[in-house]
């Protein structure tokens, strides 16, 4: 009975997850104040984020800021409020998205004046809230968060509140996954700050797992990759391949967490723009060292001529899409002596996160969870697949062995510990799984 209870529950827990898998993104940035999407565009966007919520006022020189930090209910496309734009881009099966955030509300590069994210720290509450509130009420799929400010203290500047920017940004994605533990959340930070040692870098460590993927722009800053494709550093302060290898280890070294992100035609001051051939060509080329990734964004939509771009990076995308879902095995249940049924409730259960992956990751805090009739006993030794990893439903052992040596490690998977199958243990539990703990027989 208990053996049959936990196979169909994490039988039903790897159907649900399966449809939450997502990879060869095409993300379309839609400016508000811009024309809305044509037919054509629409047939080659996978997801749409509005730009943006913000809590300013547009006034040149420099946005009138609320000092509240009051996010007004945001437009969607030409000016308008009109949820039927919202319903039919849902009808087509696009997900979408609202980004809260933008260049306006302030940037940390050189002669921007607009400031007004300083007055939302410490209205982290609020800002949880509201945002919640308008994923709700506009009947969206998520939330993206475009904080392109100040994140260290750089006093020459005039800005000393690095550690509030940090905690209000950590606290915000936490706060948001919490009570949106069903919708999409992500972040689209310049490629400059998402680079090891980099503030925003660490904290990514503590909130990445809340996290269903990260966006980087991959325009105006440390790379250039128009100039070098994705794996060479001429232009480029450094390569992408370099910076998309850095943020891996924060992602649980899954591909399609990373969202790469182009410039279409508003950022030649930088030498940043793409073209639909450039943007092939990266594709093409993360491919050939990532074949399941998480796809491309691109600002913006108004660029995106006849769908014309989006369409031509497409073509690169198209090779690989839908590898997630690409092999995937349904465990066969146990031979049964007499019919059962399964218990509606099970009784003294232990709480076990249900990741994407179907897998318990014991560092990682739970976010989606079911339960086993079986409380968990830690020196218990657990079977491993062939890939020697340790998922519940898998009915062999593997015993260590020199692939079992710091392996290739994949989103919510862990390795063989002893020398017959995976004894966790709760220094392991309490380490990240990045941080070198995983020879076989040793701690």
């Amino acid at each position: 009975m208990k053996s049959l209870s936990r196979w169909i529950l994490a039988l039903l827990c790897a159907s649900a997850a399966a449809l939450l898998k997502e990879d060869a993104r095409m993300m379309a940035y839609v400016g508000n104040w811009q024309t809305c999407p044509s037919e054509a565009q629409l047939e080659q966007y996978t997801h749409i984020a509005i730009g943006f919520a913000v809590t300013y006022t547009y006034a040149e020189p420099k946005n009138l800021c609320s000092e509240t930090c009051v996010i007004e209910a945001p437009l969607i496309c030409e000016n308008q409020a009109d949820p039927t734009i919202i319903s039919d881009w849902k009808s087509r099966g696009i997900k979408v998205l609202l980004s809260f955030g933008g260049a306006g509300m302030g940037g940390s590069w050189e002669g921007d004046v607009n400031d007004c994210w300083k007055y939302c720290f410490g209205r982290e509450d609020y800002v949880i809230g509201r945002l919640v509130e308008l994923v709700n009420t506009m009947n969206l799929d998520g939330i993206d968060l475009d904080y392109e400010y100040f994140l260290e203290d750089e006093p020459e500047r005039g800005f000393t509140e690095g550690a509030a920017a940090i905690n209000f940004l950590e606290t915000v994605t936490v706060g948001l996954r919490q009570q949106m533990p069903d919708k999409l959340l992500t972040h689209a930070p310049m490629d400059v700050d998402a680079v090891a040692g980099t503030a925003y870098y660490e904290m990514l460590r503590r909130v990445a797992y809340t996290m269903d993927f990260i966006m980087p722009q991959y325009y105006n800053g440390v790379t250039r990759p128009n100039m070098d494709g994705f794996m060479n550093q001429v232009q480029g302060e450094m390569s992408p391949l370099d910076h998309y290898n850095g943020l891996l280890p924060l992602f649980e070294y899954d591909p399609t967490r990373i969202v790469f992100g182009f410039c279409i035609n508003d950022c030649g001051g930088t030498g940043s723009n793409s073209d639909a051939t450039q943007a092939s060509t990266v594709i093409t080329e993360l491919e050939s060292q990532f074949p399941c990734h998480g796809g491309a964004f691109f600002w913006v939509n108004l660029d995106d001529t006849n769908g014309d771009w989006s369409r031509g990076v497409n073509q690169a995308l198209s090779f690989n899409r839908g590898c997630t879902n690409i092999g995937g095995v349904i465990p066969t249940p146990p031979p049964l002596a007499v019919p059962v049924s399964v218990p509606v409730a099970l009784p003294a259960p232990t709480h076990f996160a249900c990741y994407s992956s179907d897998f318990y990751p014991y560092t990682i805090p739970p976010i989606r969870s079911f339960h086993f009739s079986e409380p968990f006993v830690p020196d218990r030794s657990f079977p491993c697949d062939s890939s020697h990893f340790y998922p519940y439903a898998s009915p062999s052992l593997c015993s260590c062995s020199e692939s079992c040596i710091k392996p290739s490690i994949t989103r919510g998977q862990f390795p063989c510990w002893d020398s017959n199958s995976y004894i966790p243990s709760d220094k392991f539990r309490s380490t990240r799984i990045d941080s070198g703990y995983n020879d076989c027989g040793t701690h």
